[in-house]
């Protein structure tokens, strides 16, 4: 478990301390989220469902390629044919992305009944672009000096990461339950430039 999933659960630890003893109430916005919420849960569900032991016959029926491979790797190595398989030939990785996935589901929850009203909403609307502008800066400084450091080894990292602050800004107005509102005016831009910051 990484850094990320231990401090998104002690944050949903504190939630369910402060719901429990009456200081933090379910706000509107948190219902508008539950369809995004199931989504996590159920893509969460099947990658632990991938990765229990199941009858081989299940296996093979679900996924026959997933049968044939777990069938030539006993051969090769002269054991008999398993009589439980797994979905995923990494069921360790594909375990520990249903944890992540569990981790941003709780992540998500937590924007919605943390961050409410408009002013919480600019500081942590600033905070990403803060984020975003020290992974584009660090980014920059490890591929031009050529150090490439960490995770910005590959060069599309750093667009990719700002394409996702840009994503998570654009639902901060989510928490807000304005159908009008737009990431722009949360930080301040005009929805014109906003418009072409997002088409670049």
């Amino acid at each position: 478990m990484g850094l990320f999933q231990i401090l998104v659960w002690l944050l949903a630890i504190g939630a369910v301390v402060a719901y429990s003893t009456g200081r933090l109430k379910i706000a509107k916005s948190f219902h508008k989220g539950y369809p995004v919420l199931i989504v996590f849960l159920v893509v969460s569900g099947w990658q632990f469902f991938q990765s229990i032991s199941l009858p081989a016959s299940m296996v093979e029926g679900l996924s026959v390629k997933a049968f044939d491979i777990h069938q030539a790797a006993a051969l090769a190595v002269g054991d008999p044919l398993p009589t439980t398989m797994t979905l995923s030939l990494d069921p360790a990785t594909t375990r520990m992305h249903g944890f992540r996935t569990l981790a941003y589901a709780a992540l998500f929850a937590l924007i919605l009944l943390l961050v409410s009203g408009t002013e919480k909403l600019t500081v942590f609307a600033w905070a990403l672009v803060g984020v975003g502008a020290f992974e584009a800066g660090y980014g920059l400084f490890s591929t031009l000096s050529g150090i490439e450091w960490s995770f910005f080894v590959e060069k599309n990292c750093g667009a990719g990461r700002s394409n996702r602050n840009i994503c998570e800004s654009q639902q901060l107005c989510w928490p807000l339950g304005d159908d009008t509102c737009s990431w722009g005016r949360v930080i301040g831009i005009p929805d014109q430039r906003c418009q072409n910051k997002q088409l670049v």
